[in-house]
C-alpha cells in the first residue's frame, strides 16, 4: 500500500491542495529546513476566549474582571457607547451570534462548539494582547472588553487561504479507502505536506508571523493562531530510495511539533504567559506549556528527484533535490491505525490581512468600524462621524416568499441574501418583522445609508415585488 500511494502524490495530487493565496517566495527545501526548522512569530499570539454563542457572543455581559456577570456590560455595548451607535452593536449580536432561535441538530452544534473563534484567532495574530485596562474619555475598557472588541472586529476578516473547508461530512469509515474519488474524500485529506511545510517555513520562519489552523480534521472548526513549530531531525532510517516501474525517487519522513494559542476554557480576561519554542525539544514529546498553549506531533513524507543527504545528527540539509508532487500524510498511509483523524493534520490554513467585513454572508457585525477601534486601542475618543445610519420599511406581498405559510427566519434570510449581494451593511430583527395575509413588512436598518432607489433595483432583479418607505 505504501509503494502504490507514494507514488500516487508523484505527480500534482487531486486529493490535495496547494498554497492557496498565499505568496511563496522560497521554496527550496534545503534553504527552508536548514534555516526555520525551528520558528516563531516575531510577537507570540495571545491566549483567549471565543465568545461561544452560548453565551450570546460578545453581547455576554461582564463584570470589570471579565467574569460572567448579568448585571455588567457586554463588549459591544462598551463599543456602542464610544462608537456612538447606542445598543445597535449589541443587539445586533445577541441575535445573530446566538443559539437562542436555532432548534435542533442546529442547536446542538451551537450550544457546543459555535462562536468567534476565527474573530480571536485573527485578533491574536494581529493586535498586540490588552494587558491591562484603558481609559478611553470617560469610559475605563477591562482587559476582557478590549479582547472583545478586537474579536468582533476581526470576525470576518479578509485573509489569504490554503485548504479545502467543506465541513459538511463528519469523519467515517469512507476516509480508509485510498481509491474512492468522491469530493468527500478529496476534502478530508485537503491540505497537502508540501503545502503545510511551505507555508510554515514562509510565514512563521522567514516573515516571523502567526498563522492560522482549523485544527480540527473533520466536520467542526477550530480556529488556533500557531505561537511556533520545531521541525525533528531528519534520521538516516527516514530516507529512502522508491523504485517505481523504469522511474526512481528519494522519499523522507519529515516529522514537526506544532504549538497553538488556547481558546477553550479560557476566561475573556485572561493574560496569556510567555510561550518559547526553544524550551521544545527534538523528540516525538509534546510538551506541556500550561493551559495558554497547545501542541500536536505530525509527520508525512516529502518526494524528492534527487538523494537527500543530512548532516551526522539530522539537523542540517547538506544537499537534497527538488520536492515532486504533494507528499503525503502519515496517518493518511495507515488511517486504520491513526487513531482519532479529526485529531491530526490541520484542515486549513489561513493567514489574517485587513480587518475588514465580510457582509456577503451576514456574519460580520455591520456596526463595527476599523477605524474606531483603531482610536479605541491608543486610548483616544472616537471623533463622531457625520451620521448617515437609516432605516427603512420594506413592504413585499406573500407571494414574494412562495405565498406559503411564512417565518420570520425565513423572511430574514431571503431578505438578507438579496441585500448582501452588494456587500450593503444592514440589520434585521425577528422582533420587527410583521407577517399578514397581505403584507410582509421588514424595517432594515442600514448602519452606513443606503440609496433606495438602487435597493428597489435588487429586489427587482431577484423578482421580489417590494415597495420601500
Amino acid at each position: 500500500m505504501r509503494t502504490l500511494l507514494l507514488a500516487l502524490f508523484l505527480s500534482t495530487s487531486a486529493l490535495a491542495q496547494d498554497t492557496g493565496g498565499f505568496e511563496i517566495t522560497k521554496n527550496s527545501f534545503k534553504d527552508l529546513y536548514n534555516q526555520h526548522r525551528i520558528a516563531q512569530p516575531k510577537v507570540t499570539p495571545w491566549a483567549g476566549n471565543f465568545f461561544p454563542y452560548s453565551s450570546k457572543g460578545t453581547a455576554i455581559k461582564l463584570d470589570k474582571d471579565g467574569n460572567d456577570d448579568s448585571a455588567g456590560r457586554s463588549p459591544m455595548e462598551v463599543y456602542g457607547v464610544l462608537a456612538r451607535v447606542g445598543n445597535e452593536a449589541h443587539d445586533w449580536e445577541k441575535e445573530n451570534h446566538s443559539c437562542d432561535n436555532l432548534t435542533g441538530e442546529l442547536k446542538k452544534s451551537c450550544e457546543s462548539w459555535w462562536g468567534h473563534c476565527n474573530g480571536w484567532a485573527a485578533a491574536a495574530i494581529k493586535e498586540l494582547e490588552p494587558r491591562k485596562p484603558i481609559k478611553v474619555g470617560t469610559q475605563t475598557l477591562s482587559v476582557a472588553e478590549q479582547k472583545g472588541i478586537y474579536t468582533e472586529l476581526w470576525l470576518s476578516s479578509a485573509s489569504l487561504n490554503a485548504g479545502w473547508t467543506d465541513k459538511n461530512k463528519k469523519t467515517g469509515a469512507w476516509v480508509h479507502d485510498h481509491n474512492r474519488p468522491s469530493e468527500s474524500y478529496k476534502m478530508f485529506w485537503d491540505v497537502s505536506p508540501r503545502a503545510f511545510f511551505l507555508i510554515f517555513t514562509n510565514y512563521v520562519g522567514a516573515q516571523k508571523t502567526g498563522v492560522v489552523v482549523d485544527r480540527f480534521t473533520g466536520d467542526e472548526v477550530w480556529n488556533q493562531p500557531i505561537v511556533g513549530h520545531r521541525f525533528l531531525p531528519i534520521r538516516k532510517e527516514d530516507i529512502s530510495q522508491v523504485r517505481d516501474g523504469s522511474r526512481s525517487y528519494w522519499s523522507a519522513l519529515i516529522r514537526v511539533k506544532i504549538y497553538w494559542a488556547n481558546d477553550l476554557g479560557t476566561a475573556p480576561g485572561h493574560i496569556s504567559k510567555p510561550f518559547d519554542i526553544k524550551k521544545v525539544k527534538d523528540t516525538e514529546d509534546v510538551e506541556y506549556f500550561g493551559e495558554d498553549y497547545e501542541g500536536r506531533y505530525l509527520a508525512f513524507r516529502l518526494n524528492f528527484d534527487q538523494e537527500l543527504v543530512m548532516s551526522a545528527n539530522g539537523t542540517t540539509v547538506t544537499s537534497v533535490g527538488r520536492m515532486i508532487g504533494d507528499g503525503i500524510w502519515e496517518h493518511q498511509e495507515n488511517s486504520r491505525q491513526a487513531g482519532n483523524l479529526d485529531e491530526t493534520h490541520p484542515d486549513f490554513i489561513w493567514l489574517p490581512t485587513d480587518p475588514i467585513q465580510d457582509y456577503n454572508g451576514n456574519y460580520g457585525n455591520p456596526y463595527m468600524d476599523a477605524s474606531v477601534v483603531a482610536k479605541i486601542s491608543r486610548g483616544q475618543p472616537p471623533t463622531p462621524s457625520t451620521p448617515t445610519a437609516s432605516q427603512l420599511r420594506l413592504i413585499f406581498p406573500p407571494r414574494a416568499f412562495g405565498g406559503a405559510s411564512l417565518e420570520a427566519e425565513d423572511v430574514k434570510k431571503a431578505v438578507t441574501k438579496v441585500i448582501r449581494r452588494e456587500a450593503i451593511k444592514h440589520a434585521i430583527y425577528l422582533k420587527d418583522i410583521e407577517i399578514s395575509r397581505n403584507r410582509v413588512l421588514v424595517p432594515v436598518r442600514f448602519p452606513q445609508g443606503v440609496n433606495s432607489k438602487a435597493l428597489e433595483s435588487l429586489f427587482k432583479a431577484a423578482d421580489m415585488d417590494v415597495r420601500i418607505e
